[in-house]
């Protein structure tokens, strides 16, 4: 994966993009992989303005199209209102929740209309900042409670699941020699996990998503600033600063997170050749480390009172840009060789793996304990059905006898009896079980439900190519999403193969980890895009006989089947589903082929 970035500085002025990112030819002259692209108002009041959208279309259009990746901060600046100091405690009080409020809904808006473009966004910028004071500018209990406001709202209330949301980036330095938790930021970031774990219901999003409300953490580095710094200087602090922040996340989150050093950077003012030098050794190290996602420079170019860009404020290159030039082709080029733990790491990682270990094996047997009550009480089930069977069949004989003394010598001979006419069962199509060889959580498992709590047969599709495998879908939620397993239960390709991905007693999360629906529905992906596109016929076809059978199976009417969208806040099963071409239509028609057989 490519780490190597470039922050644009102020991608937007009076209304228009600069320079620097648009037209894209100057990022894309330096190599770069990703561009932090600021989504500030500057002129607008909302990022709903038509006007504020085109603009910033035209800068992520322009990097796109030069095979540049964006990496989106939604900060502040997103807000017309400045926070001014309405977070310095940790108070509750309306001005400050009517301005996460605001912060919020103009995050979502923005998410929402560039997720197909920008799959990763962090939020608030330095919540750490003192800006001028002597405490934090955002406290930890707020920042926790902005976190879990916009996770919720992206990933649960909009059913957002196909982007990361980053911390915002936590400032750490070395001002006056200090290297401690507070320079770190590791005991700003350790408070805002306890806040929110104890105040602002991150158990409860971790328990629905499988993660608390960050899905990274945003960080940014800035130390050994001084001449005097050599390159092993600066490998070695940000080593311990690294560390450190690594221990905290550890010892606070269940899963692993990666850390996203959204800046880092050296000014010029120590010299350029210094900061050419600083610059090649911070990223020959950030490149390397397994535990950073990203490594972003800071910055383009120059601006009053900070000399930190690879170009001087005239546009002139200084020897940084060269060195930059350098790493960014290093980064295109070759596979970054991971930091070889230290054995306390090495022992650390083998405890953490025997702890996963244990708990597998303690669920494994609670499962096998359960599941021998149950086929004990199965088996007491069956022998008294069949002693029942025993007695209502010497009652039938008891009858036949009585009906037979009643009657005279003279037989009467009895009609023949038409037994009613029994509807031919549906037989369940071609289906590939394929629920064993999917990837499952090593801990979580999806709640089970009985198969008559199933109320709905939902439809989904996955907004991925027809023929995209359900086994990378289930890698993916479950080593980024940290989901307990795939969350469909059925997955049908464009060649119309139906795959089995869960069994009906499984209540997993069509509904984005919502516990109010998901025990009620049977989800069926159809694979592909449907915003402007329709499944292919085969999928139709497939489609209608497995959904005929469920329909069977379950006892439920056809109003049963519903498209995704009237349980969570999404656009899925595309925009063709009940309008334009109206595939909902034609795939109730096949169901009432499959019927009619």
């Amino acid at each position: 994966m490519r780490k190597v970035g470039l922050d644009g500085n102020r991608p937007v002025e009076n209304g228009a993009p600069v320079w620097r990112v648009y037209p894209p030819d100057f990022m894309a002259g330096t190599g770069t992989s990703y561009v932090r692209i600021n989504f500030l108002l500057d002129q607008w009041s909302s990022p709903a303005e038509s006007g504020w959208l085109q603009v910033y279309d035209t800068i992520v259009n322009g990097l796109r199209g030069k095979g540049i990746q964006v990496y989106g901060l939604i900060g502040h600046e997103a807000v017309r209102e400045s926070p001014g100091d309405k977070f310095r405690n940790a108070r509750e009080n309306n001005a400050a929740n009517a301005w996460i409020d605001q912060y919020v809904e103009n995050f979502v808006t923005i998410v929402e209309h560039f997720r197909d473009r920008v799959k990763i966004f962090e939020s608030f910028n330095e919540p750490n900042d003192w800006h001028g004071q002597n405490k934090a500018w955002i406290h930890p209990y707020w920042f926790a409670k902005m976190l879990e406001r916009i996770y919720r709202a992206v990933k649960l209330e909009r059913g957002f699941t196909d982007v990361t949301l980053v911390s915002g980036p936590l400032l750490a330095h070395d001002l006056g020699g200090a290297e401690n938790e507070t320079s770190m930021a590791t005991k700003y970031l350790r408070d805002t996990y306890q806040a929110g774990k104890k105040k602002h219901g991150w158990e409860k999003v971790r328990s629905s998503c499988g993660s608390y409300p960050l899905d990274g953490i945003g960080y940014h580095l800035y130390v050994r600033e001084g001449s005097e710094s050599t390159p092993a200087d600066i490998q070695r602090t940000h080593k311990k600063y690294l560390d450190a922040l690594s221990r905290v996340i550890q010892q606070q989150d269940v899963a692993e997170k990666k850390i996203y050093v959204s800046e880092f950077g050296w000014s010029s003012a120590s010299g350029e050749e210094f900061q050419a030098r600083s610059l090649k050794a911070g990223f020959e190290f950030l490149r390397k480390d397994p535990r950073v996602a990203l490594a972003i420079y800071f910055c383009t170019q120059d601006f009053p009172g900070k000399e930190y860009g690879l170009l001087r404020m005239d546009g002139e290159k200084k020897p940084a840009y060269n060195a930059f030039l350098e790493q960014a082709r290093l980064d295109r080029g070759a596979v970054g060789v991971a930091v070889e733990p230290t054995a306390q790491e090495k022992i650390a990682q083998l405890e953490r793996e025997a702890q996963g270990l244990r708990r597998q094996l303690a669920t494994s047997r609670a499962t096998v304990t359960r599941l021998e009550k149950e086929a004990q009480e199965l088996r007491r089930q069956l022998a008294a059905s069949q002693e029942t069977i025993v007695q209502l069949q010497r009652q039938v004989d008891t009858l036949r006898q009585q009906l037979v003394a009643a009657t005279t010598t003279t037989p009467v001979p009895t009609p023949p009896v038409t037994p009613p006419a029994i509807p031919s069962a549906i037989a369940p199509p071609p289906i590939e079980d394929i629920t064993t060889r999917l990837r499952r959580h090593p801990v979580k498992r999806f709640d089970t439900r009985t198969l008559d709590q199933i109320k709905y047969l939902v439809i989904q599709h996955s907004v991925l190519p027809g023929d995209f495998p359900a086994e990378k879908i289930a890698d993916y939620l479950v080593e980024k999403r940290q989901w307990p397993g795939i969350g469909y239960h059925f997955y049908i390709t464009s060649d119309g193969t139906i795959y089995q991905t869960n069994h009906l007693e499984t209540a997993c999360y069509f509904a984005g980890s919502n516990v109010q629906y998901n025990p009620l529905g049977v989800c069926i992906c159809f694979a592909g895009n449907f915003t402007t596109e329709i499944p292919t016929p085969a999928q139709l076809s497939s489609g209608g006989k497995l959904l005929a059978f469920l329909l069977q199976e379950l006892h439920l009417p056809p109003e049963s089947i519903r498209g995704q969208k009237e349980f969570v806040a999404t656009q899925s099963p595309g925009q063709q589903w009940d309008s334009g071409r109206k595939w909902r239509d034609l795939l109730l028609a096949e169901v009432r082929t499959a019927r009619a057989k």
